[in-house]
């Protein structure tokens, strides 16, 4: 007997290659905290980001008194854009995407003074951070007195 023709099933369409959203772009770190930590025995923000991160840029500002970080080639994805400190010298924390083309994070520290910092990157380059710790500066010595 004739078969009958079954009913043609539609092909299911084969997805279409998704375009990276700006935010997923190759080599490109994102911040996704930045918190305060004091178990090293001195006051420090660590910003933390989900890869390697390149170069970076501080500067102190005394009117208002600031010191803010500004993190090349990354996107802000905190889940938040500002955090109260009020520890230590350090009153509130300011997270920002400063540009996107090119990626630049911005993490301003509002503070209460001004005092000697240290910007430091860890190893793996996955965490950059402000201590504020006693910081000597070189020391040298001359004769006196031929002493």
């Amino acid at each position: 007997k004739p078969e009958t023709p079954k009913p043609e099933t539609p092909k299911p369409e084969t997805p279409k290659p998704e375009t990276p959203k700006p935010d997923d772009v190759a080599g490109v770190a994102s911040i996704v905290d930045v918190i305060y930590d004091e178990s090293a025995g001195f006051p420090q923000i660590k910003i933390i980001a989900d890869k390697p991160m390149g170069a970076f840029e501080a500067y102190a500002s005394n009117n208002p008194n600031t010191l803010t970080v500004d993190i090349p080639g990354t996107l802000v994805k905190t889940e938040f854009q500002s955090k109260e400190i009020n520890k230590d010298i350090i009153t509130k924390v300011n997270i920002l995407q400063h540009s996107s083309t090119p990626e630049i994070s911005r993490i301003t520290l509002e503070l209460s003074a001004q005092k000697p910092y240290k910007v430091v990157q860890s190893e793996d380059k996955k965490s950059i951070a402000v201590v504020y710790a006693n910081i000597i500066a070189p020391i040298s010595y001359q004769k006196e007195s031929g002493m």
